[in-house]
This record gives structure tokens, sequence and C-alpha cells, in this order.
């Protein structure tokens, strides 16, 4: 009996190992604990659905994608990416991005996002630092989480995520896959977040393409 349940832990611990690991992130703070732990993690038993790190530490495509889109894109002036002249600061293929999340939002009859000049820096910088580093996780190279991004970019938040991507070369691809996946989907239809701030960065190495999106509620 006892060697019985052994074998029978032995295979949990097994199945455990071989899921997903963390999707995307949701923190409610209380005002004055900015720094509690208390947050909720999206396990994805679905590997190819999960999309940070597989489990042996090998980086993948966010939301289980098809492989990286290896189409150039136009030759630009900062970073692969047009010269950031929208609303909050955004280049042109970050404003495309905000502009189909919040079609989505509408098509659902969900209020739209507000753009964030500082969480529009957040997301960038995360995903320059991505390209720059092949670095593909939510925790930063450092063990930053993306909370504590927002909090060191001056964004004041009571609820915060993130969605982030590599390999797609264009706005609506990355949507798609987003839009594809039930996590990510959920962070962009979230009746939970007010603001975005979305970032892209191109560097010419690992996936080439880095997207982030950062979510919060003042």
């Amino acid at each position: 009996m006892t060697r019985s349940l052994l074998l029978c832990l032995s295979g949990m611990m097994v199945l455990l190992a071989a899921c997903g690991d963390f999707d995307e992130f949701d923190r409610r703070v209380r005002q004055g604990a900015a720094d509690s732990p208390d947050r909720r993690i999206i396990i994805t038993p679905n590997a190819s659905d999960a999309g940070v790190l597989t489990t042996d530490g090998t980086p993948q495509l966010d939301s289980g994608l098809p492989e990286p889109d290896s189409t150039t894109p136009p030759k630009t002036d900062i970073g692969g990416t047009a010269p950031p002249t929208g609303q909050c600061g955004m280049n042109s293929f970050e404003e495309q991005v905000f502009i189909l999340v919040n079609q989505q939002r509408q098509q659902q009859g969900l209020t739209a996002y507000q753009c964030d000049a500082k969480a529009v820096k957040v997301a960038r910088d995360y995903s320059a630092l991505m390209c720059s580093t092949g670095h593909f996780s939510h925790y930063g190279p450092d063990g930053s989480t993306p909370w504590q991004r927002l909090t060191a970019g001056g964004v004041s938040y009571s609820t915060a995520g993130e969605n982030i991507a590599a390999g797609q070369s264009t706005p609506q691809s990355v949507m798609t896959a987003w839009m594809n996946s039930s996590g990510h989907r959920a962070n962009i239809l979230s009746s939970s977040f007010t603001h975005i701030g979305v970032g892209y960065d191109t560097c010419g190495q690992g996936y080439n393409h880095y997207w982030t999106q950062s979510f919060f509620r003042p």
C-alpha cells in the first residue's frame, strides 16, 4: 500500500512538472501594501498555450504560436520602429496595437482602454530589454515582476497585468496571436483594467520582434 501511494505521488509530481509555465499576471494590491505577495498567477496546463519558458528553460513563443515571422519590418529610425509621434508617445506599431485592442473591446461592448505615457515607456523598455538580452519571460533578467516595473516607471495602480509576445512582425499578427490565447485575450478584454501601455522593439536577434502590453487600473 505504501509503495503504491509513493508511486501515485511520484506520478502526480511528474504531471505537475509538465505543466506550462507562468502565462499572464494580475495582482490586486491593498492600499499601503504595495509589496504584498497577494497575486493571481494563471498556470496553463496546455504547453502549447503556455508561453514563457518550457520546463527545460528554453524560450518559446507566447501563446503557442507558429514559427517566428521572418518578414523584415520597414526600415525606420528608432529600434526598428517608427519614431514615437502618436498619442501617449507611442510609435506607429504600438499605436496600431492600441487601436486594435480597443476595437476588440468595442465589439464586446466594453469601455475603451486609455493609453498611459508612463506605461508605454515601461512596456517599450521591457520589450527592448527582452530583445537585447534574448530573455523572454514575465520575470526580468534581474527577477523583476511586471508590477515592480510599473512602480519603478512611476505608474500608480491598484491592479495590473501584462501580456508579452515574440516573433510577430506586425501589429495585426501579434493581436491575432494574443486573441487566440484565452489568457491573453482575457487581459485584453478585462473589466479589471482601465489603462494600457504598449511597447514594441526589434533588434535583429532572437525572435527579432518583441511586444509587451502593460495593463492597470489606478
